[in-house]
């Protein structure tokens, strides 16, 4: 089973309050079912052990195991597993590609074992492996906020999304998705940053009803508030396309390029 990115369309992050261990957030986001996507094929084994192949890049224990353990314990499953990834979502490049491998998993061994899809059990489950689980449950476009755990479905897509490695391959008309398979960003380091930089003063509020309302060229609002502390870390990206909006995807590295007077959104 094909096992999907996902891109963050805007992102607004609230400044983490002393009895809180993660961030509260607010954002869009966009399961992209194009032509990269990871690979998982999973089969039932006759041993007491489970079996992963081609898991050198992500290690173990992994979002995969993660999904496993937690649905042999919630379903009293007996069998064991053989696995196999086919990894092409870069690793540490704000794409998801942990948490779709999570859900993935969970959809091939609830499909081979007649377990029923429960949505809220699941996402409600699975949450602990990660905040964007519940989004990949859920599928499709979502407005996410709280924790990860709130997940809204909206209707959107773009026509035209494409996935690039170099600035001069973008589409003037396409949502592009830039990927830096070079660059590994820390989600832990940027928001340990994120907390020691001023607060942000944006309003993702804003964006949002302009988003709603569908108002013309919505897109010029987009932000993401954790830009600030991955340029901080990171070298920041080079903007060689002065007719593009740039935005950094969830903490990046892959980065979304539009120009929001000929991007078309359909609602």
């Amino acid at each position: 089973m094909y096992s999907y990115p996902k891109v963050n369309l805007g992102l607004g992050v609230m400044p983490k309050l002393a009895n809180e261990k993660l961030h509260k957030l607010k954002t869009i986001m966009i399961e992209v079912r194009k032509n990269i996507y990871d690979i998982l094929d999973i089969k039932i084994n006759n041993l007491n052990v489970d079996r992963f192949y081609n898991i050198s890049k992500i290690g173990f224990p992994n979002t995969i195991s993660q999904a496993i353990n937690l649905l042999r314990k919630h379903y009293k499953i007996k069998c064991y597993f053989d696995v196999k990834l086919t990894k092409q979502i870069p690793i540490g490049g704000g794409l998801g590609g942990g948490s779709s491998n999570a859900v993935t998993t969970t959809k091939i061994i609830t499909t081979l074992l007649g377990i029923p899809w429960e949505k809220e059990v699941l996402k409600e489950m699975l949450f602990k492996i990660g905040s964007d689980v519940p989004f990949f449950v859920e599928g499709g476009s979502c407005y996410v906020g709280m924790y990860g755990e709130f997940v809204e479905p909206i209707k959107l897509s773009f026509p035209n999304i494409k996935f690039i490695y170099r600035h001069r391959d973008a589409g003037i008309d396409c949502l592009n998705i830039l990927l830096r398979p070079k660059k590994n960003h820390n989600t832990k380091k940027i928001y340990d940053v994120f907390d020691l930089l001023p607060p942000p003063q944006t309003n993702f509020g804003d964006f949002f009803h302009d988003f709603k309302e569908k108002t013309p060229f919505f897109m010029k609002k987009a932000f993401n508030d954790l830009e600030m502390p991955v340029n901080k870390l990171y070298s920041p990206l080079k903007y060689k396309n002065q007719k593009f909006k740039y935005l950094l995807t969830g903490s990046g590295s892959s980065y979304l390029m539009f120009n929001p007077s000929k991007i078309k959104v359909i609602f």
